[in-house]
C-alpha cells in the first residue's frame, strides 16, 4: 500500500509540473536588461530591453506594465512621434511599429538583417534608424518600407537624432560622426576629434548640438562639422 501511495504522489507531482503555469515574480514587472526609455509626455513613457521586453508607464514612471511583444529579440532603441505612433528597433534588423499606443505591435525585419541600435522620427512618415556595420536605413512611409542609405563594414552606429526635417547626426564607435542636411538621404563623415564610442546626441538649437560617449563631451556647430 505504501508503494502505491508513493507512486501516486510521484505521478501527481509530474502532472503538476507539466500543467503548472509559471509567472515572473521578482523583480516586477520583469527581469530582463533594459536598454532605452522615452517619455512621450509628462505621464506616458516607454522602455525596451532584452528578450523583446516592452514596458509602458502611464503615471510618469511610478509604475510600469509589461506589454505584449511580437518578438523575443533584444530591443535597443525606440522613438515615438506621438502617444499613438512609435517605432522600436533591435537585434537582427527587427523593427516594431505601433499606431494604437502599444495595444498592437507590428513586426517587420529589414532585408539586410543588421542589429539596429538607434532610431528617430524626423516627422510622421520619415524615420531613420542606425546600427552595426555603419548601416543607416530610412523610411518615408511611416515604417512600412525601408531603404538602405549607408553601409560600411568598420563601425557600429549607436545613436541618431534630428533637429528638424533636414539636419541630423548619427554617432558610433571610434568617434564616428555622420552628418546629413537633406533629411537622411545622404550622409557624410565628419571629424570628431576623439576615438571614444559616441552614444548620445542632444540638440541645443538648429545650429548647435552636444554629443557624448566614453569620457567625451563634444559640442559643435553644424556648420563647423566638416569632413
Amino acid at each position: 500500500m505504501k508503494k502505491i501511495v508513493l507512486v501516486f504522489t510521484f505521478l501527481l507531482t509530474i502532472s503538476f509540473q507539466i500543467n503548472a503555469q509559471w509567472f515572473w515574480q521578482n523583480p516586477l514587472p520583469q527581469g530582463n536588461n533594459l536598454n532605452a526609455v522615452e517619455f512621450v509626455d509628462a505621464n506616458t513613457a516607454w522602455a525596451v530591453g532584452d528578450a523583446g521586453t516592452i514596458l509602458k508607464s502611464t503615471d510618469g514612471g511610478s509604475s510600469w506594465n509589461f506589454q505584449t511583444s511580437a518578438t523575443e529579440k533584444n530591443l535597443y532603441a525606440l522613438s515615438f512621434f506621438d502617444n499613438s505612433t512609435g517605432i522600436i528597433v533591435g537585434e537582427s534588423g527587427v523593427i516594431l511599429k505601433t499606431t494604437d499606443g502599444g495595444i498592437n505591435w507590428n513586426l517587420t525585419v529589414f532585408s539586410f538583417p543588421r542589429t539596429l541600435f538607434g532610431v528617430c522620427f524626423i516627422e510622421h512618415n520619415n524615420i531613420v534608424a542606425v546600427g552595426e556595420d555603419e548601416i543607416i536605413i530610412r523610411s518615408t512611409d511611416g515604417g512600412v518600407s525601408w531603404d538602405l542609405r549607408s553601409y560600411g563594414i568598420t563601425f557600429k552606429l549607436f545613436a541618431v537624432d534630428f533637429w528638424d526635417n533636414n539636419n541630423g547626426l548619427a554617432t558610433g564607435e571610434n568617434g564616428k560622426i555622420l552628418k546629413t542636411t537633406n533629411g537622411g538621404l545622404d550622409w557624410v563623415s565628419v571629424i570628431s576629434g576623439t576615438t571614444y564610442y559616441l552614444t548620445g546626441i542632444s540638440w541645443i538649437n538648429s545650429s548647435n548640438c552636444t554629443v557624448v560617449g566614453g569620457v567625451s563631451i563634444l559640442k559643435a556647430q553644424m556648420a563647423e562639422l566638416i569632413g
